[in-house]
């Protein structure tokens, strides 16, 4: 299929399988919100699974198999869509229905073939989860850690599109109408690159049969294949930028980025990753053996990477 993408990882490590299906689109700020919200509104009913209770009694009749949103930000690209995991086959009764084949099924009915009016979005569907997101986006600022980080990139990346969180903002969100949002739907599908990932004890013959059975339908169009992040080596200014926000709390946040430089040329994804094991990403780390436990300086010091954008923080 033009643009779609399906990687197979065969295991028999697990009692379940994982299949993701994700649409790739640009990460900006006025779109982020909108595409944020297209997956919550297609988990709400399907063409013949008209609302959610109706889609709960189905997929309880799949052995309690689960279909759950996917909205994620991976360097200056969005990746929106749906993943289900399922019990592994080894593991159903003799004679039992193709459990991985009805699940992909309607993993694709879900993105494809929503329940619509005139071929629109239901307006209560949309309401409902705007308000939903809404909901999730005022609610960032209750976790005092996570919004620190937050509100460090956004502010050390205000200028690139990285600055953007995944869920886009409250204005942006609070404009979103169905009609728009269909149209938005509409577009995402036709030119999105999609990546398909499965994890499981199935032979990947059978994941492409099965994706292609549900997919039959996908419209494609012209494919936005300009997709990618701008990592820049250097920081916006020679001096550090500080700010600062106050807030009716009993323990403050400071959070620190710094850009990864020369490194991202040709990065050592492993590498990279292993040294923020080591500086922060654990209790054994330097930052929390060092600044938590020996200096008590703070109640916990910790570090992460983002690989796709170059950023320690």
């Amino acid at each position: 299929m033009p643009g779609v993408y399906l990687t197979c990882l065969q295991t028999d490590k697990f009692k379940t399988g994982m299949l993701s299906v994700s649409l790739l689109t640009p990460l900006t700020r006025d779109d982020a919100a909108p595409n944020a919200l297209i997956p919550c509104v297609l988990r709400r009913g399907t063409r013949t699974y008209g609302d959610m209770d109706a889609i709960a009694a189905r997929l309880d009749s799949l052995c309690g198999a689960r279909i759950e949103p996917i909205v994620r930000k991976l360097g200056e690209i969005q990746a929106i869509g749906f993943w289900a995991d399922l019990i592994d086959d080894r593991y159903l009764p003799e004679g039992s229905e193709d459990l991985l084949t009805s699940v992909v099924d309607l993993l694709g009915e879900m993105l494809l073939a929503p329940n619509t009016r005139g071929g629109l979005f239901l307006p209560a569907y949309v309401e409902s989860e705007k308000e939903k997101l809404l909901d999730d986006i005022r609610a960032r600022v209750n976790d005092k850690a996570a919004y620190s980080r937050i509100r460090l990139i956004e502010l050390m990346f205000a200028a690139e599109d990285y600055g953007a969180d995944s869920l886009g903002t409250e204005a942006s969100a609070e404009s979103i109408g169905y009609v728009a949002l269909t149209k938005r739907y509409r577009a995402l599908l036709a030119s999105s690159p999609i990546e398909i990932f499965y994890c499981g004890s199935a032979g990947a013959p059978r994941i492409e049969a099965a994706v292609r059975r549900a997919f039959i339908t996908l419209p494609r169009g012209e494919l936005d294949l300009d997709l990618g992040t701008d990592i820049r080596m250097n920081a916006v200014e020679a001096q550090p930028r500080v700010f600062t926000e106050e807030m009716d709390v009993t323990q403050g946040k400071l959070a620190v980025g710094f850009r990864l430089g020369d490194c991202m040329e040709d990065p050592n994804i492993p590498a990279i990753r292993v040294f923020n094991a080591v500086y922060g990403g654990c209790l054994s780390s330097k930052l929390f053996m060092n600044v938590r436990e020996k200096l008590s300086l703070a109640y916990y010091a910790s570090s992460g990477v983002d690989v796709h954008k170059g950023l320690l923080y």
